[in-house]
């Protein structure tokens, strides 16, 4: 996991950033290779292995130079993602994806 930014960086002004509860981040796998769908796969799955889903918020960033995630401890579900420099929903974010 490379960490892109944890309390650090422009964030809106109450960021959970700033609060140390969330950090950007995206999967170096150890053959080179990149498969997004397989890591937002792996992640959610471990997020409910571990009885997270319902107190995290995760974000999908497949258009990052290194594609990646967005996940803090809110203590609330939240999802979503960005297409196209916008805000979407976490589907429409995976969808997009799925095209790439």
């Amino acid at each position: 996991m490379i960490i892109h930014c944890g309390t650090q960086g422009r964030h809106c002004e109450n960021s959970y950033h700033y609060k140390g509860l969330a950090a950007d981040f995206h999967f170096k796998p150890p053959n080179g290779s990149i498969n997004f769908l397989n890591q937002v796969d792996h992640l959610c799955r471990f997020l409910a292995e571990m009885q997270l889903t319902d107190s995290t918020a995760l974000g999908l960033y497949p258009q990052w130079r290194h594609p990646g995630f967005h996940l803090d401890v809110r203590g609330y579900k939240a999802r979503w993602g960005k297409v196209d420099n916008q805000y979407t929903s976490f589907q429409e974010a995976l969808n997009f994806s799925k095209k790439l």
